[in-house]
């Protein structure tokens, strides 16, 4: 059976939301790895504390999302990183329906996440309508999803995919130049690239309580989402277009 380190990047968490996270994906994976930079909040004094947790602090700063996740990943010694955000919980068995279809050609599986209130996070991603570069989130918004049995795509939602640790080092891990949004996009772009396939199953579920995350962020999230968008581009439009 594949063994499975699930990565936590954290920026001055919640402990309710950090723990809630915690407890949710403990039981399916064989470690949790939750990885900060030292300038962030120290960690309240009362998140969940288990053997199979370690906090991990960089001494860098500034990090932001992917660099977090690679600094994180070198800790790992599983087969899959499971990449999770602090606001998404899973349900119980989500890694299990992740990795049944994880074949040896399978570099990164994605699944289906929910808000709270039941409507669509992510259920697949889409070439951008308007037609520039980038991806957008399939059926956002809405309480049916268009994809409902285990499919190839192009691209998957970072708050929550299980990552073959074997393709995630052949390309370098995440691109450090992305602080936050679209890192998640070129890593599933070079994944492909290198020969992997992205498959997205509705069978693995997860809550997303999307929002809280990026209000504790330290930048401006609408600069920063312009910003990653114009690299895309400028970095994929080739590929992308071809």
């Amino acid at each position: 059976m594949p063994t499975v380190t699930a990565i936590i990047p954290i920026y001055k968490p919640s402990s309710a939301m950090l723990n809630k996270c915690l407890r949710c994906v403990l039981p399916q994976v064989d470690e949790v790895i939750v990885t900060r930079e030292e300038t962030g909040a120290v960690l309240p004094s009362n998140v969940f504390q288990h053997p199979k947790i370690r906090y991990v602090v960089t001494q860098a700063t500034g990090i932001g999302f992917g660099r977090n996740v690679n600094f994180g990943s070198r800790h790992a010694t599983s087969d899959f990183l499971l990449h999770l955000n602090d606001d998404v919980y899973l349900a119980p068995n989500a890694v299990e329906m992740m990795l049944a279809v994880a074949a040896k050609d399978v570099g990164i599986v994605g699944h289906l996440l929910l808000y709270p209130d039941g409507r669509i996070y992510h259920a697949g991603k889409i070439r951008n309508r308007d037609g520039t570069i980038g991806y957008e989130h399939l059926d956002y918004g809405q309480r049916a999803w268009t994809i409902i049995q285990p499919t190839e795509v192009e691209n998957v939602c970072g708050a929550s995919m299980l990552v073959r640790r074997e393709a995630f080092n052949h390309v370098g891990g995440y691109d450090p130049e992305y602080l936050f949004y679209g890192s998640d996009d070129d890593l599933c772009m070079k994944i492909r690239q290198a020969g992997w396939q992205i498959i997205y199953t509705p069978f693995a579920v997860g809550e997303h309580d999307f929002h809280k995350e990026r209000d504790n962020a330290p930048f401006s999230w609408k600069m920063e989402l312009r910003k990653s968008r114009r690299r895309f581009a400028e970095k994929w439009e080739e590929k992308f277009q071809s």
